[in-house]
């Protein structure tokens, strides 16, 4: 199914297109697609950790 076909709930979830693809190509897909989702969640967690300090230091210094 071509993606703009897809449901438009679906425009919230990330989507890979793997037609016409050989299994090596997919696997290197699917790879790359993980590897860009954990420096995502890194990037979180490093805004969250920096926000929380900030909060903190706001806090504890009056």
């Amino acid at each position: 199914m071509d993606p703009a076909q897809l449901p438009g709930w679906l425009c919230e979830y990330q989507a890979l297109d793997l037609r016409g693809h050989d299994p090596q190509q997919i696997r290197s897909r699917v790879e790359s697609f993980i590897q860009q989702l954990a420096c995502e969640k890194q990037r979180q967690v490093i805004a969250a950790v920096a926000l929380f300090g900030l909060a903190a230091i706001a806090i504890f210094s009056q």
